[in-house]
């Protein structure tokens, strides 16, 4: 166990509601129990077991609320430390009352995440571990919650320590090599190390390529509504999010800021960015809301093209402009219940036919998207999705050295070479679980969660 101070947060919102949770964890939470708490029967002594109580400030023994005391002993904890939950009333004066005395028990105010990052630090958790408790937190999407949970149960860690076993034996058998250098190592078992590298870097190379789709899951599925003004931009919008959410009128240019709406797809998370629309004007913020759209574009990891019957030259430049850029898009040819015209300029890109006024085709427009993020991320041959920019960073890092190992036994390089790059490797895999840290690094990590946490 670390030897750290007693720390306190609430680690349920502080609003008016029928309970707020407040947590106490460190070397004197046992102390403070006995000072604040009056009850027939001791937390204490009942561990694990809600004791029901007053909680009075001990300075002159005024009582504070009622409520219900959880202690855990350390290390039988989520910190590995003495732990004590205080159930109240969800009265924000309660809870800042509470604190207060605890304050003045020399209890500290924890930081952000400070309770997951002392679980990390007394091995409760590892890093992965840690960070999929945010994760799970703060999932806004069914397969984002799924994935979050593989990580908190460990999937992904003992993947990577899957990884990491037979490479500290191949690290082993060079090492040993070159400390007795008379015994040379046979070209056949340089030959099997190399095939043995080259397998790990095929696991770590698919465990990368899932890392855009994770990313998807994780963030949300970037779309971006673009076209010339009155296409049915703002029309689509509501559709696709079931709600009148942009203003909708005949008059060109209703449209002058970006929109951006958060949708969950069957289990996906989708984010929907409505646009100014594009075109010639005189007005200074009709243009400065097409600025705005075209700076979005790189942003979009998709994007709808929305073109109509009265729009066909003017959607053509801007088809031009996408095309150029290199962009991917689709073409959303809208209003079909009034006319459905051939589009001779387009070329590779998909097509659909709606109409957002009489919500035709737009279930088939869903569909696509629901299919875009699955095929274009399909997860491979991975038995974990990588949904962490560290974890990805420390992957590539790791299969780099990897083909340096590989590429130095081609070259019959000294195995000190070989040794050294193996090392940067494992050294990579480990920093993931956290077998190796810096400050820095948890500062990042932790920085992102809510007090209490």
């Amino acid at each position: 166990m670390q030897d750290f101070k007693t720390i306190t947060a609430p680690a349920t919102k502080v609003i008016p509601s029928g309970i707020c949770v407040i947590r106490v964890s460190g070397p004197e939470t046992k102390n403070v129990i006995k000072k604040i708490f009056v009850s027939k029967e001791s937390p204490i002594d009942n561990k694990r077991v809600a004791t029901y109580g007053k909680i009075i400030n001990p300075r002159n023994l005024d009582k504070i609320d009622s409520g219900v005391i959880v202690f855990y002993n350390a290390p039988y904890s989520y910190t590995g430390e003495d732990v004590a939950e205080i159930s109240v009333h969800g009265n924000p004066l309660i809870v800042k009352n509470i604190l207060s005395v605890l304050y003045e028990l020399g209890v500290d105010p924890a930081g952000p995440g400070e309770f997951t990052k002392r679980a990390f630090l007394n091995g409760k958790l590892d890093l992965v571990q840690a960070e999929a408790v945010n994760d799970v937190i703060l999932s806004n999407a069914d397969e984002a919650l799924k994935l979050s949970n593989e990580n908190l149960e460990g999937k992904f860690s003992n993947a990577i320590s899957k990884i990491g076993g037979p490479l500290r034996d191949i690290l082993a058998e060079l090492e040993a090599n070159i400390d007795f250098p008379e015994e040379d190592i046979s070209p056949s078992s340089l030959e099997k190390i190399k095939n043995d590298l080259n397998n790990s870097n095929k696991i770590i190379k698919n465990y990368i390529d899932t890392f855009n789709y994770g990313a998807c899951v994780r963030d949300g599925f970037r779309v971006l509504i673009l076209g010339i003004p009155n296409v049915g931009k703002s029309s689509l919008l509501n559709k696709l999010l079931n709600k009148e959410r942009a203003i909708v009128t005949d008059i060109s240019g209703t449209t002058r800021d970006l929109i951006e709406e958060h949708a969950t797809i069957n289990g996906l998370e989708f984010i929907f960015c409505d646009t100014a629309g594009i075109c010639k004007t005189d007005s200074e913020v009709e243009r400065i809301g097409i600025d705005l759209a075209k700076k979005k574009i790189d942003w979009a990891n998709l994007i709808l093209l929305i073109i109509s019957k009265d729009s066909i030259e003017e959607s053509k430049k801007l088809y031009n402009f996408l095309k150029e850029q290199g962009k991917n898009f689709w073409i959303i040819q809208n209003k079909i219940d009034v006319s459905d015209v051939k589009l001779d300029f387009v070329k590779d890109e998909k097509v659909i036919k709606i109409s957002a006024l009489k919500n035709q085709n737009i279930d088939v427009l869903l569909n696509e998207l629901e299919k875009e993020v699955k095929s274009r991320y399909v997860a491979s041959e991975a038995s974990v999705v990588v949904t962490n920019e560290r974890h990805l960073s420390c992957l590539k890092k790791a299969y780099d050295a990897l083909s340096s190992c590989s590429n130095a036994i081609n070259d019959n390089l000294p195995l000190e070479i070989i040794s050294s790059e193996l090392r940067i490797a494992l050294n990579a895999l480990e920093e993931i679980i956290g077998k190796t840290y810096t400050e820095d690094i948890l500062g990042k990590i932790f920085s992102k969660f809510c007090i209490g946490k």
